[in-house]
């Protein structure tokens, strides 16, 4: 047997070549690019904090202002991502998306969600544009957070989310926030007022009234006149108003603490929503499929909604498909020795059995002397058993 000292070199352990060892490395490298290739979702490429990228501070804001701030994040899922969805937790923060395609055009998310989704590209840097009304923060002096989330097909993070927080620095304290006239008559007067107090002990003071849209009487009262530390501000708002909702604004000046200089002016909102002088209760008729000659289809109440405007009826009829079936009267309530009335009822009676097997719709058309509504519609309306 030979000695081990002697044995053929064959025999002993290789040590490994260049060759080998670079082999060994490339493997590494491409194990590493794999790890490194797995899909991140949208990454934030500008966080305000490293350690808790999602947060976005938009500091302290006066009453009245709106600010903005955009994060930055990029589309590292590996492929094209599609966000079905974006919404804010608070009314007071709007969401806008965008991107810059490789041509340089930018593209808009839509504003509303629901159809087609959002697709950004690969590597794509996806803008979110996050805007605060400070105005529509329901918190006033308080810190508030609102969380907006960002839905897509991501694998790693299918709901992105931020919290934005700020918080609203305000003076003064309004009563409700907004004058809110509610359904107002395009020919009637309205009313509302609101009542306002200092918020804290800065020391603003409200001087006057600034400005207000020219049909709206404005009535400005100070603690000196109302004998409490308190301020109130009264508004009518004269006709013509428009049909639908609509917004005006009373501005009023302010002082700086402690009364002295010029503060920022309040601005406090009137809301109405304007409607016809007259309407009908309910709105329609609704035929039955069983009709005899005779029966009475329905009634129906006119209203004015302008107090003391009494109307004159001088005319009801029936128009539209089977209309010849039908006769429309009109009856005053309570009338006065004219004849007139701020309510009627209209009643809606078969002459005889219409003729039609299927559904049909049409109008009782009834006529008034008064010039802003010279006529209302009533639609009538019978539907054919499915």
């Amino acid at each position: 047997m030979m000695p081990a000292h002697s044995m053929p070199s064959s025999l002993s352990t290789p040590k490994p070549s260049f060759r080998t060892w670079t082999l060994l490395f490339a493997a590494l490298l491409f194990c590493c690019a794999g790890a490194c290739s797995k899909p991140r979702g949208l990454v934030i490429q500008n966080p305000q904090n490293a350690e808790r990228d999602y947060d976005v501070d938009l500091g302290t804001m006066p009453y009245g202002d709106r600010r903005e701030h955009v994060v930055k994040m990029q589309n590292d899922e590996g492929r094209a991502l599609s966000i079905s969805n974006v919404q804010a937790g608070c009314s007071c923060t709007s969401v806008k998306l965008s991107y810059v395609d490789a041509s340089g055009e930018r593209v808009d998310a839509p504003l509303l969600w629901g159809n087609a989704p959002f697709v950004v590209p690969k590597g794509a840097i996806l803008e979110v544009a996050l805007l605060v009304d400070s105005k529509a923060v329901p918190v006033k002096n308080s810190a508030k957070r609102v969380s907006v989330r960002i839905q897509s097909d991501s694998e790693v993070e299918p709901f992105k989310t931020l919290e934005v927080h700020t918080l609203v620095e305000a003076p003064f304290m309004v009563i409700p926030q907004n004058i809110n006239l509610g359904q107002v008559a395009i020919g009637a007067i309205a009313q509302g007022k609101a009542e306002i107090s200092r918020w804290g002990n800065t020391g603003e003071l409200l001087t006057g009234v600034l400005s207000h849209p020219d049909n709206m009487d404005v009535v400005f009262e100070s603690p000196k006149e109302l004998g409490f530390d308190m301020w109130r501000l009264t508004v009518r708002w004269f006709p013509p108003l428009e049909r639908g909702t609509q917004m005006r604004s009373v501005v009023l000046s302010t002082t700086g603490p402690n009364g002295k200089g010029e503060g920022r002016p309040l601005e406090i909102q009137v809301q109405a929503i304007g409607v016809e002088n007259v309407i009908a209760e309910p709105l329609l008729f609704q035929i039955s499929e069983q009709l005899a000659p005779g029966a009475e289809v329905g009634s129906v109440t006119l209203r004015s909604l302008v107090g003391g405007n009494r109307l004159t009826v001088t005319g009801a009829r029936a128009e539209g498909p089977m209309a010849e079936s039908f006769r429309a009267v009109a009856t005053a309530i309570e009338p006065d020795s004219k004849g007139r009335s701020e309510r009627w009822s209209v009643t809606l009676s078969a002459i005889s059995v219409p003729q039609a097997q299927g559904s049909y719709s049409g109008f009782v058309i009834v006529s008034l002397d008064d010039p802003a509504t010279p006529e209302v519609r009533i639609p009538y309306s019978r539907k054919a058993a499915p």
